[in-house]
Parts: structure tokens; C-alpha cells; sequence
């Protein structure tokens, strides 16, 4: 069994300071699992927080595998990270950098030639190991610094806007490669590119003034406003002619939340 339990969080930048989000309670098992909001809601600094880059002011988080809760060093051990804005050693080949980030996480040395040829290979850079990182393209890079993230096989995977700035088809390709490897691993990322990917995410969470809903299936997401809209006379800002995307459920489902007429 492989579990993250997010328990009544909260974080504040200064005792002073407001509450970016608090009470957020939450688990997720193995699968991509999405945190959509708007810029500024708190979506990084939850990250941060269940990574442990920065410190929940209330609450914290659990983690369990085989039945075993970690923490401190085991649970880094199985954990990877991805931040929006992924610094490169630009002037590394890929296979080198690969290596170095290997190295950075005490992979046994013997295994590490194997691991890199194998992230390379899973996430079609295969062909540019040799290849120096400023060289490669943007889709290649964010490919990159996911293969880096999962050379230790991780369970927990954490990805900061792992879409922004790819088109179409890279974005495809990412989903695709995330989608093998959500068998075992719990994928929690976060973003609002809501219609790119809502076909291959299996539970969502939503995030509006400080406060997270969820998870539930997109699905799930779109019958209980639906159910909601045909209770209150279809009051809601959603299509009655066909199924509403989940952007449109988020919309209302945040007028709603604060509410807005």
C-alpha cells in the first residue's frame, strides 16, 4: 500500500501574515493526481510543504509504504521533486547530468550507469545523452528534469507545472510518459492547463481562498455539479446541452465556494 495523507495543513509566510491555505486535509493513493487553481493560490507552497522545502505552520503529512509510515530520510529517499523553474548545469551532456544528479542521491555506483541508460531510454532522450543540456529543446528539458526525478524510482512524485511552456504534442508526450509510471508511484502535480489533461488524470483536487477540495475523479467532478446544477434549476454557469469540461466545473465550482451570483 502506498499513501499520502495531507493532515488539516496550513502555512503562512510570517505570523503576521494571512493564511495561504488552512485546514487542508486530504489522501491520495498511486495514479496522476492534479491540484488545479489560479496563479497566487498556493499550489508551489503545498508542494514545498509536503516535499519539505518549507514548513507547514499547522498540521503535517503521512506517508505510508507497505504499511510503513516514513519519514525524515526514508521518506526523501522515496521521494522526487520537480520545481517549475528546474535549473540545469547548461554546459553538462544529459547522460552527465543524469549522472551527477545519480550521485547527488547516493545511488549505489555500479547501478548508476544502467539507471541512466534506462531514464534516458523511458523518457525518449535515449539519443540525446551526449548531447549538451542548452542544446536540447524545451520539451526535451522538462523531459529531463522528470527522467532526474525518477532515476531513484521514487513513490511520491511532486511536479510543479510540469506543462508550462510545451505545446501540444509535448504535452501529450509528458502525460504519456507520467501515466506509465502512476502504477506504483502517487504523481501529485499541479497546474491550470485544466483541458490538456483532464482525459489522463484519475483524481483532482481544487484549490480556492486557502482552502482544498477534493480528491475526486473528473467525472466525479462533473456529475455532482451537474446533480447540483438540476437541483437548483440550472442556476449554474454550466452548459445544459452536453457534459461541462472540468475548467467549467472549477469555474463554478469556485463561484459557488465564494459566493459569487
Amino acid at each position: 500500500m502506498i499513501r499520502l495523507d495531507v493532515c488539516k495543513a496550513a502555512f503562512r509566510h510570517s505570523l503576521a501574515a494571512p493564511w495561504v491555505f488552512e485546514g487542508a486535509e486530504f489522501s491520495l493513493s498511486p495514479g496522476i493526481n492534479a491540484l488545479f487553481g489560479p496563479n497566487g493560490c498556493g499550489k508551489t507552497t503545498m508542494l514545498e510543504c509536503i516535499a519539505g522545502i518549507r514548513t507547514f505552520g499547522k498540521g503535517d503529512i503521512r506517508f505510508t509504504l507497505q504499511d510503513r509510515q516514513l519519514g525524515g530520510k526514508r521518506f526523501r529517499e522515496r521521494l522526487g521533486y520537480v520545481s517549475q523553474q528546474f535549473a540545469f548545469y547548461e554546459e553538462m551532456k544529459a547522460e552527465h547530468f543524469l549522472t551527477y544528479a545519480a550521485e547527488m542521491r547516493l545511488i549505489s555506483p555500479r547501478l548508476i550507469p544502467d539507471r541512466v541508460a534506462e531514464v534516458l531510454t523511458d523518457f525518449g532522450l535515449a539519443r540525446f545523452g551526449k548531447s549538451r543540456i542548452k542544446s536540447l529543446s524545451t520539451g526535451q528539458r522538462r523531459r529531463l528534469s522528470i527522467a532526474q526525478a525518477m532515476l531513484s524510482d521514487p513513490h511520491l512524485l511532486l511536479l510543479d507545472e510540469p506543462l508550462e511552456g510545451l505545446d501540444l504534442e509535448e504535452r501529450a508526450n509528458v502525460m504519456d510518459l507520467l501515466h506509465k509510471h502512476a502504477n506504483g508511484c502517487i504523481i501529485l502535480l499541479v497546474g491550470h492547463m485544466y483541458s490538456e489533461i483532464e482525459d489522463w488524470v484519475d483524481q483532482v483536487l481544487f484549490m480556492v481562498d486557502g482552502a482544498v477540495s477534493g480528491p475526486k475523479s473528473p467525472q466525479q467532478w462533473k456529475t455532482a455539479m451537474l446533480h447540483e446544477a438540476l437541483r437548483n434549476g440550472r442556476d449554474a454557469n454550466i452548459p445544459a446541452e452536453r457534459i461541462p469540461t472540468l475548467e467549467e466545473v472549477y469555474l463554478e465550482f469556485a463561484r459557488r465556494r465564494r459566493g459569487d451570483n
